[in-house]
């Protein structure tokens, strides 16, 4: 098989940062590889991806030392924040636009577009905004924009972050059918997914060194050296709360009332049909459902996010349109499935001082033990939006529990997180 691309003794380091992310990185891959990348959070391992997609140092300024030596050939690149890829007005012109970049026929283009949508199960959004969809679905949507420009190498960054079971099952045995010529790097913490179909495992060290693992998890020192991040269905252990209920129950008095909550964005389907449900105090609820079928927006409407809808939800036997604004979020806290949403300043200092002002008595770093961003020393300074995925769920984590309100509404809480983190964010859930 030829090489496609060859990384030799490659150090990446970013301006705002001393030391470098990847270190004497060497790396070849030939038509047909099929890698698993893997590691802790904010490891660096989209920055290798982005290497290998000419991404960095093209658009993403980085000092690079060492060589790389790379064949013309094309490239696609699903990331893991699928809001970011979206470009055009429609799910249709989204998946063209790559294949009218390279000046293919009009009716080529159309017969492509429409063989990715059936292939990845999405036709039914041909002609939908993606602003409209659900972060599954726009995961798909860059999924089939990608498989339909017929790369030579397809990268694919934590591609199962925001899909359902079923989908991301459907995702695995998908990429079994892609063309053999085609080079696949994953990127996973659902590691188990993957296993039984890539057999070669790339390793992203603390130190930043790249370790190649040729037989999967047939390979000892692998097993040995990753067990505490893989993430395994045998391995992930079964929580229970302490407390069934809270007080409230007992009590018999809900903490969020939810009654005959029906929900469209366009005045004509319905996303949400006469809902009725009640939610006590020292209760975890799960919100289950594929993607698509309006678990973010039940969240949203729940956290009186649609005027017309908020006579439909109480809290604390109030109703949410007789709440001020101020008084309605000094008690509940809504940590949204982006969470660069989430961000308003230009540092996480800045981030930090923000939240910190309402509480004079108590800050973030007091507790280094109850933090899930360990990295603070060295991130201070950073822009928020430059942190990793990960990073940026575990920072906006700890900014939306330090501020302990009476009702904390999350969306996707696990996104971009590694085992560790995942294993710790139930128990914090559930103290």
């Amino acid at each position: 098989m030829k090489s496609l691309i060859k990384l030799k003794d490659l150090s990446v380091t970013f301006p705002s940062q001393k030391l470098p992310v990847l270190k004497n990185i060497s790396l070849e891959i030939k038509e047909g590889d099929r890698f698993l990348l893997v590691g802790r959070s904010g490891i660096g391992k989209s920055t290798l991806l982005y290497l290998l997609a000419d991404i960095i140092p093209a658009m993403i300024y980085a000092e690079i030392k060492g060589s790389i030596i790379r064949r013309d050939f094309n490239t696609a690149i699903v990331m893991q924040n699928p809001p970011s890829q979206m470009v055009t007005p429609s799910v249709e012109q989204e998946i063209a636009f790559a294949l009218e970049n390279r000046g293919l026929p009009r009716k080529i283009i159309r017969k492509k577009v429409d063989n990715a949508l059936i292939t990845t199960g999405i036709f039914n959004l041909k002609y939908n905004k993606p602003y409209e969809l659900s972060g599954g679905e726009m995961q798909k949507v860059s999924l089939a924009a990608a498989i339909a420009s017929e790369p030579d190498l397809l990268l694919l960054d934590e591609p199962t972050s925001f899909l359902d079971g079923e989908s991301a099952d459907n995702l695995v045995k998908l990429l079994k059918f892609v063309a053999a010529k085609t080079a696949i790097v994953v990127i996973e913490h659902k590691t188990e997914l993957f296993l039984k179909y890539i057999r070669k495992v790339l390793f992203i060290n603390p130190l930043g060194n790249l370790i190649h693992y040729e037989n999967g998890l047939t390979d000892n020192s692998l097993i040995s050296e990753l067990k505490e991040n893989f993430r395994t269905e045998n391995e992930i252990p079964l929580y229970k709360q302490k407390h069934k209920y809270g007080k409230g129950k007992e009590a018999h008095l809900p903490l969020l009332k939810v009654r005959n909550l029906s929900f469209s964005y366009d005045g004509k389907k319905k996303v949400l049909k006469n809902i009725n449900t009640d939610m006590y105090k020292g209760e975890t609820v799960v919100l289950m459902g594929p993607n698509g079928s309006g678990k973010t927006t039940f969240l949203e409407n729940i956290a009186g996010f649609y005027k017309q809808t908020k006579n439909n939800v109480s809290l604390n036997e109030k109703k949410l349109d007789k709440y001020s604004r101020k008084e309605l979020y000094s008690n509940l806290s809504y940590l949204p499935q982006n969470p660069e949403y989430f961000f308003m300043y230009q540092t996480v200092r800045e981030e930090i001082n923000s939240i910190e002002k309402y509480n004079s008595t108590k800050k973030i770093l007091d507790n280094p033990e109850n933090l899930l961003f360990e990295n603070y020393a060295g991130k201070l300074d950073q822009s928020p939006f430059n942190l990793s995925e990960g990073e940026k769920r575990r920072f906006t984590l700890d900014l939306s529990l330090y501020e302990n309100k009476t009702v904390f509404l999350v969306d996707e809480p696990t996104y971009g997180l590694d085992y560790i983190s995942y294993h710790k964010i139930i128990e914090i859930f559930l103290r």
